[in-house]
């Protein structure tokens, strides 16, 4: 999954991962089924991520999706030497 636009992403993964987890489904940024699931389990993901998505919709639509969190967003965890993908500096104060 690929998150975009002008909220931050990691502030917009960390919503989804929330909501997730609130459907008591464990998500870090992908999912993987197996035969191990039942036809019922696959079914609740789906509604689970028909909630969070639908959670991060409205998050985005309000404009201040990071309000929505109940903890702080997720940090990158490796830092490339080129500066891509990484968190960027806070504005000096």
């Amino acid at each position: 999954m690929t998150f975009g636009g002008e909220a931050d992403p990691l502030v917009q993964k960390s919503l989804v991962q929330q909501e997730l987890i609130r459907a008591g489904i464990l998500w870090t940024g992908f999912h993987t089924m197996c035969y191990a699931h039942s036809e019922a389990d696959v079914d609740y993901t789906l509604e689970a991520y028909r909630g969070a998505l639908g959670a991060l919709a409205r998050a985005l639509e309000s404009g201040d999706p990071a309000s929505q969190l109940r903890g702080g967003a997720i940090q990158p965890v490796f830092r490339a030497a080129t500066g891509f993908n990484t968190k960027p500096k806070a504005p000096a104060r």
